[in-house]
C-alpha cells in the first residue's frame, strides 16, 4: 500500500512537471515572437565567423550585408542616431576560421550631404513677377530667413522661420506679417513652390538677397508713382 502511494505521488509529480514545462515552452515561444516583432530593420548581429548580419522584418530573418543592400534596404533611423537612408558598406566576407584581415561591414550615412542646404540661398519670383520677388537664406540649426517686399507699406521685411530638408523637398514654416502660421514646400527637383506657379532659383553666396530686393522695391515704387500728378 505504501509502495502504491509512492508510485501515484511520483506519477502526479511527473505529470505536473511536464505540464509546467509545456506551458513554459509556449510562453517562451510567444516571448520570442514579441521580441522578433520589436526588432528594427537593420538590427546587427554577428555569425560564428564574425560576419555582420542584418535583420529584415518582412523576411523574418537575418541576411548578409550584400543581400541587405541588393534588396534596396536601409537601416532604421532609430539605430543610426535618426539618420535616414543609411546603408552598410560591405567590404569583405570572413570564411572558415575567421582570420580575414578585413572586417565585414562599415556603416556610413549616404544621404546626409545630399540633404544639407545650410548656407545656401534661393530667389523666388512670385508668379514670375520680379517686383514681388522674395528670397530664402538657410542657416545653422534648421533656421531660415524669409526676405521679401511689403508692397502695401513699400518696405522690405525679414521673417525668421524653420526648415526641414528632405530628400525631395524642403518644408519651410514661419509666421506671416499678420502673425499667422504659414508653410511653404519647395520641390528640390524643380525648385517650384508646390501648389503655386512660383519658381525659385539658387543664387551664389556672394550675391545679396537684400540688394535684389532693394532693386525690386525701387522698380515697384517707380511703377506705382509713374502717373502721379502730385
Amino acid at each position: 500500500m505504501k509502495k502504491l502511494f509512492i508510485i501515484i505521488t511520483f506519477i502526479s509529480l511527473f505529470l505536473s512537471i511536464n505540464a509546467y514545462s509545456s506551458d513554459t515552452k509556449i510562453d517562451i515561444k510567444k516571448l520570442d515572437e514579441i521580441k522578433l516583432k520589436s526588432l528594427k530593420k537593420g538590427h546587427l548581429i554577428k555569425d560564428a565567423a564574425g560576419n555582420n548580419l542584418y535583420w529584415l522584418p518582412y523576411q523574418k530573418k537575418y541576411v548578409d550585408c550584400y543581400e541587405f543592400i541588393e534588396t534596396g534596404n536601409s537601416i532604421h533611423p532609430d539605430l543610426v542616431k535618426g539618420l535616414e537612408g543609411v546603408k552598410p558598406v560591405c567590404e569583405a566576407w570572413i570564411f572558415g576560421d575567421g582570420k580575414s584581415e578585413l572586417d565585414s561591414t562599415e556603416v556610413i550615412p549616404i544621404t546626409k550631404k545630399s540633404k544639407d542646404i545650410k548656407g545656401k540661398k534661393l530667389w523666388c519670383a512670385w508668379r514670375g513677377d520680379e517686383n514681388l520677388g522674395f528670397g530664402f537664406e538657410f542657416n545653422n540649426n534648421n533656421k531660415v530667413k524669409l526676405k521679401g517686399i511689403d508692397d502695401d507699406n513699400e518696405k522690405l521685411f525679414t521673417i525668421k522661420g524653420e526648415y526641414q530638408a528632405l530628400s525631395n523637398k524642403i518644408i519651410i514654416k514661419y509666421k506671416n506679417l499678420d502673425n499667422y502660421d504659414e508653410e511653404i514646400t519647395i520641390s528640390r527637383k524643380t525648385l517650384k513652390i508646390i501648389g503655386s506657379s512660383t519658381s525659385c532659383e539658387p543664387i551664389n553666396k556672394s550675391n545679396s538677397i537684400d540688394n535684389k530686393l532693394k532693386r525690386a522695391l525701387d522698380k515697384l515704387i517707380s511703377e506705382k508713382s509713374s502717373e502721379n500728378k502730385f
